[in-house]
């Protein structure tokens, strides 16, 4: 894991993973804050190092070491 962050509603929280080189996207409950495996994406590259959410939401950027 090199990155934690969550959705700005808090609903979701993206983890990057290197070596597998993907984010992995969780459901937050709004109840107990129970996380909840949702899906997953490649980062399109190799040892994801940074992300970051666009303020509106839309989107994610990924920079990856190689």
């Amino acid at each position: 894991v090199s990155e934690l962050a969550f959705s700005k509603d808090k609903r979701f929280l993206y983890v990057s993973n290197r070596g597998i080189d993907n984010i992995a996207v969780f459901q937050v409950s709004a109840h107990d804050g129970h996380l909840t495996y949702h899906s997953s994406f490649s980062t399109g590259g190799k040892f994801p190092r940074h992300f970051a959410i666009t303020p509106c939401g839309k989107w994610l950027l990924v920079v990856n070491q190689d």
